[in-house]
């Protein structure tokens, strides 16, 4: 064979090997892109995951102290409406003690005799509410 053949046979072989080891290192760049790509990607699902997570927890937490406070405020209430009652039931037993029932008044001879009774109990109650609320010093 003559050297120009040889020539240009190794010219084609170099030439055919170095398109080759092109192309094996464009796959090796393609193949490491793609992993770090795949990587990112499940990084970016996992922390947009554990965000989600942080989320529901936080609206639990929030839940929860929303509803400690609700229990709170109703627990309150009632006591309040309990202090409330308390004190009605104490005013009321105050006005019994300290009023005295004309004569007659427990058995109505009429209807006017009726009213009049009534509106007796009715002033005292005004006067007993007057002196009950009067401040204290």
């Amino acid at each position: 064979m003559d050297i120009k053949i040889k020539r240009i046979i190794i010219t084609g072989l170099v030439g055919l090997l170095v398109l080759l080891a092109y192309r094996l290192i464009a796959f090796e760049y393609m193949s490491y892109s793609i992993q770090n790509m795949s990587k990112q990607m499940l990084e970016n699902a996992q922390q947009a995951q554990n965000k989600i997570v942080e989320q529901q927890l936080q609206l639990q937490r929030q839940k929860k102290q929303e509803a400690a406070a609700k229990a709170i405020a109703e627990q309150r209430a009632q006591e309040r409406a309990f202090k409330i009652q308390q004190e009605k039931a104490r005013y009321e037993q105050a006005f019994e003690d300290w009023y005295k029932q004309p004569e007659g008044c427990d058995n109505w001879r009429s209807q006017s005799h009726m009213v009049e009774c009534v509106n007796h109990k009715m002033r005292a109650k005004n006067e007993f509410k007057a002196i009950y609320n009067k401040p204290k010093k």
